[in-house]
């Protein structure tokens, strides 16, 4: 557990780099320049995560890879939660 205040959330722009694609996250960040609050994530691949984050981590929201939505609600530690889960074939 961190004991630094959550105190006046900046908004960044992150970047990185792998060697597979590139991503980005734009939105509040903790002092300690982890995810929180209100941000959006976005990879070169397609996928996008946008909602809330809590220490660094995406706790609600809704989840798209290209262009089309494929959850939507709490999102903790993976699909456990309320929210509803978009398959190929419907809506689960």
């Amino acid at each position: 557990s961190d004991t630094a205040p959550k105190v006046n959330r900046q908004y960044k722009e992150i970047q990185s780099s792998t060697h597979s694609f590139t991503s980005i996250y734009s939105g509040d960040v903790d002092p300690f320049n982890r995810y929180d609050g209100k941000g959006t994530f976005e990879t070169s691949l397609g996928s996008k995560m946008e909602g809330e984050w809590k220490e660094g981590r995406f706790i609600n929201g809704v989840i798209s890879r290209n262009g089309k939505v494929t959850y939507k609600g709490e999102y903790k530690d993976g699909f456990h939660g309320k929210g509803v889960l978009y398959l190929t074939g419907g809506t689960v």
